[in-house]
């Protein structure tokens, strides 16, 4: 199974920490230079005014991102405190108290965004679909009047 890449950072980490780390910078210096010289890397001082401004608002924009992500599921994983908080508080009819385990992921509370935004959808389109029928029921029925007056 392949490796996620949470699961490759750490790992990536761990090897750091187990080798020398003055060594393992070093080659990483040597590495990123190699990359520059062959173009792979490009300093934002090696890049045109016009361009530098187009990365600078680029990275100010990824960073708002970043941080609006960040305070969400800080405010998610606050609600989700409550409510595992009034959970044990009360109890279930056998008299035990429920216990959950505390904050959520991000993917998870991104799932269940999709989820109830896809229920939504799908309600609307019941909805839609179910006033589409009636309407086509009446249309069926004054059809059917103007049959049996003729």
């Amino acid at each position: 199974m392949p490796l996620s890449a949470a699961e490759k950072q750490r790992r990536y980490r761990q090897r750091l920490k187990d080798k020398d780390s003055d060594a393992a910078r070093e080659k990483e210096r040597r590495r990123w230079h190699q990359r520059k010289a062959a173009g792979k890397i490009t300093a934002i001082g090696d890049l045109t005014e016009r361009q530098q401004r187009a990365k600078r608002r680029y990275w100010r924009q990824q960073n708002k991102l970043r941080a609006q992500r960040k305070q969400e599921a800080v405010a998610q994983a606050e609600v989700d405190q409550d409510e595992i908080a009034s959970l044990i508080e009360c109890s279930t009819p056998g008299g035990s108290c429920i216990s959950a385990n505390s904050g959520s992921s991000r993917q998870k509370i991104r799932g269940r965004k999709e989820k109830r935004k896809d229920r939504s959808a799908a309600y609307r389109k019941i909805h839609a679909l179910e006033k589409q029928v009636s309407w086509l029921k009446r249309k069926c029925e004054r059809f059917r009047r103007q049959a049996a007056r003729a």
